[in-house]
């Protein structure tokens, strides 16, 4: 897995998304999805803040549950696209 990115998106979670509440709670392997994290908006904010951080597209289809389950699942579709990018 791609740690830095990793915490970086945690991190951006924690300050954007759930404006400092439960940062202790929070682990790359949070359900995301089940705790009522991320929802649509912040899906469209989280995709905004790849592509500007990391200058990584994720397309649409690939934005679906099981690439969303956690940080760290979300991360290696980061990764994923990273590299075929490269």
């Amino acid at each position: 897995m791609w740690t830095e990115a990793a915490e970086e998106l945690k991190t951006y979670i924690v300050d954007h998304i759930l404006d400092g509440r439960d940062a202790d709670e929070l682990t790359l392997d949070s359900p995301l999805l089940e705790w009522g994290v991320i929802d649509s908006l912040t899906i469209v904010d989280l995709v905004d803040f790849v592509k500007t951080r990391f200058s990584i597209d994720l397309p649409a289809a690939e934005l679906k549950p099981q690439n969303l389950q956690s940080i760290q699942t979300f991360t290696g579709l980061m990764e994923r696209f990273r590299k075929s990018a490269q």
